[in-house]
């Protein structure tokens, strides 16, 4: 009999062992697939944008390699003015460091940041499930979802924030690394390097305070110093090199309207709506959890205010999976004010909210099947292994996925084959043109974020005194720009372009009623930016018009 029980209990575990590489399997195979779309998609269409507003980024960029300062005043002074740039500059400022050590295509080196950020921060993620969980499925199903938390619709972008998602994760990996010496101070340094990279990652110090004040007084009182004196050192390096800098990432950046209206509260609701639609079993499981933690009297929280080198908050949940916490409480309250930016749909929820829910979630299911043995055990990878499936198909199915097909790619070419039959005049580009623009050494103005420079913008500033004494500089930025608008509108009157490409809408400068006297629309092309598709239009003098495309 003892014999029938070992011989059962060995059956038991291969089938054990076999249901698990049966769940597995599948995930790699889908991770290779996901993998290979995103190369192969990147270097398809490596010449053409993926977003409208990545040539902000090449442009910052080039001109840091050309050695010119891009917050300087000295653009102030000039005709031409300067890259109109919101974004803080530490990505650039890295891609230009990697072009320097790496004489590759700048196009090249942007996606190659990008997808290096992502793979690395899938990584990380993984490895944090993996040290929470029992199982090889969930390190490897937390891969392919990390990856899809970037949300590039299958190809990698020449935008910041993947790089920024990148060092937040490690930041939080990197605290719960016990025992390690200076972890304070180097999530310090992370935390402000996040600041530099975009704006919405500063929530990471919401994190870390609640974080710290868990593990001792002193590490969350170091945590805020440390914070505080690099914001300062920082901030006062960056005004005495980049005077302009402040304009740019926080006044000017407030024309991306963020505001609280009814309107954009239902816009927050909408999003949390289409997350639960891809993470909803997650969210649920979190739910459980929280009542398994009370169940378990883990909830109890304890205020203790002596003892400086004691928790000011006394919890019985580990470390490791109260990091997550923090992450999820703090994310999920942020949101409420990011989420609100009608141009970024799902982004911030995706980026700086998914994480935690995939990795409390699956903490959650191995918590509720812990120390179940037999059939049980077998039942539970089964039900394991669907929920690893069906999450990977919602994602799939609900983050749409883009590839540039023959006849976008056909779109592509006639468009720069326009471009190429008038490059020996000047071309007036639109964003969706800037990569030819940068490819072949000629002048873009629009090359994603100069719409807030807009007339009605200089109005506001010219009535506020407060904005008028806080931020001196945006008046004469406005100005610049103001004076470069009727140049441009001078030069199309005189016929002085000799092909014009406009986005009917989203030009600031140009429209049709003022291009009609001169020009002629000679074709407008459906060009996809990655998942949207911008009809661009092709103006050229109506007296001289260049032979073919």
């Amino acid at each position: 009999m003892a014999e029938k029980s070992i011989g059962r209990k060995m059956l038991l575990s291969k089938n054990i062992l076999y249901s698990q590489w049966l769940m597995i399997i599948p995930i790699i195979l889908y991770t290779g697939m996901l993998l290979y779309q995103m190369i192969s998609n990147t270097m398809t269409g490596l010449t053409y944008p993926n977003e409208l507003r990545e040539g902000v980024n090449i442009e910052f960029t080039l001109a840091l390699l050309e050695g010119k300062n891009p917050y300087g005043k000295q653009w102030l002074n000039e005709n031409i003015p300067g890259p109109c740039y919101l974004y803080p500059f530490l990505y650039c400022s890295v891609v230009a460091a990697l072009a320097k050590l790496f004489p590759l295509d700048i196009f090249f080196l942007h996606y190659g940041l990008t997808f290096l950020s992502i793979i690395a921060s899938g990584g990380i993620i993984s490895l944090m499930v993996k040290e929470q969980t029992k199982t090889k499925i969930a390190p490897v199903l937390a891969f392919p979802l990390a990856l899809m938390f970037h949300w590039r619709y299958g190809y990698v972008g020449a935008v910041p924030d993947s790089f920024g998602f990148f060092l937040f994760t490690l930041a939080i990996f990197f605290s719960t690394r016990e025992g390690k010496r200076n972890s304070v101070f180097v999530n310090g340094v992370i935390t402000v390097l996040l600041f530099y990279v975009k704006q919405y990652y500063i929530l990471l110090a919401g994190i870390f305070i609640l974080y710290y004040i868990k593990q001792s007084k002193k590490q969350a009182v170091q945590y805020i110093f440390f914070c505080a004196l690099l914001t300062l050192l920082s901030a006062g390096i960056v005004t005495l090199f980049f005077p302009t800098y402040w304009t740019y990432a926080f006044y000017l950046l407030k024309g991306t309207e963020v505001y609280v209206s009814k309107k954009q509260f239902l816009y927050v609701l909408e999003q949390f709506a289409y997350m639960m639609t891809i993470y909803g079993i997650f969210f649920i499981l979190i739910i459980y959890r929280i009542y398994q933690l009370g169940k378990e009297g883990k909830l109890k929280c304890q205020w203790k205010r002596k003892g400086f080198k004691e928790p000011l908050l006394s919890l019985g949940i580990e470390n490791k999976e109260w990091i997550q916490w923090c992450h999820f409480l703090i994310s999920g309250l942020g949101l409420f004010y990011f989420g609100l930016n009608d141009g970024a749909y799902l982004t911030y929820y995706l980026q700086l909210w998914a994480p935690s829910l995939v990795i409390l979630g699956l903490i959650t299911w191995e918590e509720i099947f812990l120390g179940k043995e037999g059939r049980k055990k077998l039942i539970f990878y089964g039900l394991y292994g669907m929920i690893a499936l069906f999450s990977l198909f919602l994602s799939h199915r609900r983050l749409p996925f883009h590839r540039l097909n023959k006849e976008d790619l056909e779109a592509w070419k006639e468009a720069y084959a326009y471009l190429d039959s008038y490059s020996k005049e000047e071309i007036y580009h639109s964003a969706t043109t800037a990569f030819y623009a940068f490819e072949n050494h000629q002048y873009v103005y629009d090359t994603g974020h100069v719409n807030i420079t807009r007339e009605s913008n200089y109005e506001i500033w010219k009535n506020s005194k407060t904005d008028r004494w806080l931020f001196p500089y945006a008046g004469k930025i406005y100005e610049q720009h103001d004076k470069h608008h009727e140049r441009i509108r001078e030069k199309v009157q005189e016929g002085e372009y000799g092909l014009i490409t406009l986005v009917q809408g989203l030009d600031i400068v140009l429209d049709e009623s003022l291009l009609e006297e001169k020009y002629e629309k000679i074709d407008t092309i459906s060009l996809y930016l990655g998942n949207m598709a911008y009809d661009t239009q092709f103006w050229a003098l109506k007296d001289k018009r260049a032979g073919g495309k």
